[in-house]
């Protein structure tokens, strides 16, 4: 159980990681346009696919700092597990540490 919420942690950061990289990508890339009476402009900014874009990016964003919760969340729960004194800890301690053979 601890392993799978261990590989779970990891799978959420390195998602996080890959979506806070391509939010930044596209802010580059949108900064480097110059919009003024440009197709960029009303492609952005004039047009259903430009607040379909604008919406992506948002949902990107939203997504991104709910994984960090996630990820904060489920690094205190294995914490928790690991050093608790509880029936959970028990049992997960020894369901990983005394496997049988």
């Amino acid at each position: 159980m601890a392993n799978d919420l261990h590989k779970t942690l990891v799978n959420l950061k390195n998602t996080s990681h890959k979506a806070n990289s391509t939010i930044t990508h596209l802010n580059d890339i949108v900064g480097q346009l110059n919009f003024k009476e440009s197709v960029a402009d009303r492609l952005f900014n004039r047009t259903i696919s430009g607040e379909k874009i604008k919406n992506v990016i948002k949902n990107l964003e939203t997504t991104s700092s709910e994984i960090d919760e996630i990820s904060k969340n489920l690094n205190l729960i294995i914490s928790e597990i690991n050093l608790g004194q509880g029936a959970i800890s028990y049992l997960v301690k020894r369901l990983f540490v005394c496997k049988p053979t």
